[in-house]
C-alpha cells in the first residue's frame, strides 16, 4: 500500500467552472492529491457528476460567476463548510471569437462580464479567506503571445491578468505571462514558458 503523503493533503481548493473541462479535471487531480474541493459552475447536472468523481467532503454551487449574489452564496458556503482557501483556480471563461466590424454590445458584454468582472470579484470575495502561502491561478490562452482574427476581447482580457501583481497580503499567483503559463486553451499548450514544440516563444520563428 502506497502510504506517501499526498501533496495536498488537508487543502482548500476553489474552482470556478469547476464541473466541465479544465476545471473538471484539475478538480480531480487536486482531490486525488488530498485537496477538498468547492466549485461553482453553471449546470447541475455536470455539478452533480463531478461532485460523484471525487472522495470525501466537497462542495458544488450552481451558479453564475458574473452575478454578485451568485459569488457572494459561494463564498459563504465555502466559508461556513471549510473556513479557508488555500488554492483559488479561476478558471471560468469563455473564448468565441469576433471580428470587431461584426462584434455586437452583447457579445461584448457576455465575454467581459465572464471573463473580466467575473473573475476580478471572484479573486475580491476569496481574499478574506486565503490563507498565509496560499495560491491564486488563472486560467489565460495562447492568444496573449500572438495576434488572431477575431480574438480581441480576449486579448484585452489576458492584458488585464497580466498586469495583475502577486495577492498583495499573502499567497502567489500563476498568470498568463511567460514562466508562467499554467494552462493555454488555444493551438498550442504551455508550460514553464515553452511553446508545445518545445521552443521558446522568444525562441519561435
Amino acid at each position: 500500500m502506497n502510504t506517501a503523503k499526498r501533496k495536498l493533503e488537508g487543502k482548500i481548493a476553489v474552482i470556478t467552472g469547476g464541473n466541465s473541462g479544465i476545471g473538471r479535471a484539475t478538480a480531480q487531480l487536486f482531490n486525488q492529491e488530498g485537496a477538498r474541493i468547492a466549485l461553482i459552475g453553471r449546470d447541475q447536472k455536470s455539478i452533480d457528476e463531478t461532485l460523484a468523481e471525487l472522495s470525501g467532503e466537497n462542495l458544488g454551487f450552481k451558479g453564475d460567476v458574473t452575478s454578485e449574489k451568485d459569488l457572494n452564496g459561494f463564498f459563504d458556503q465555502v466559508r461556513s463548510r471549510f473556513g479557508k482557501i488555500d488554492i483559488l483556480f479561476i478558471n471560468a471563461g469563455i473564448a468565441e471569437q469576433s471580428m470587431i466590424a461584426d462584434t455586437n454590445l452583447e457579445f461584448y458584454d457576455r465575454h467581459f462580464n465572464i471573463n473580466v468582472r467575473g473573475a476580478f470579484f471572484a479573486v475580491q470575495k476569496a481574499l478574506p479567506l486565503l490563507q498565509k502561502g496560499s495560491s491564486i491561478v488563472v486560467t489565460t490562452s495562447v492568444v496573449s503571445h500572438f495576434g488572431g482574427a477575431g480574438s480581441k476581447s480576449l486579448r484585452a482580457y489576458l492584458g488585464i491578468h497580466e498586469e495583475h501583481g502577486p495577492h498583495e497580503k499573502n499567497g502567489r499567483t500563476a498568470r498568463g505571462c511567460e514562466g508562467r503559463i499554467v494552462h493555454g486553451f488555444g493551438r498550442l499548450v504551455l508550460h514553464h514558458g515553452r511553446r508545445a514544440d518545445g521552443r521558446r516563444w522568444d525562441d519561435a520563428g
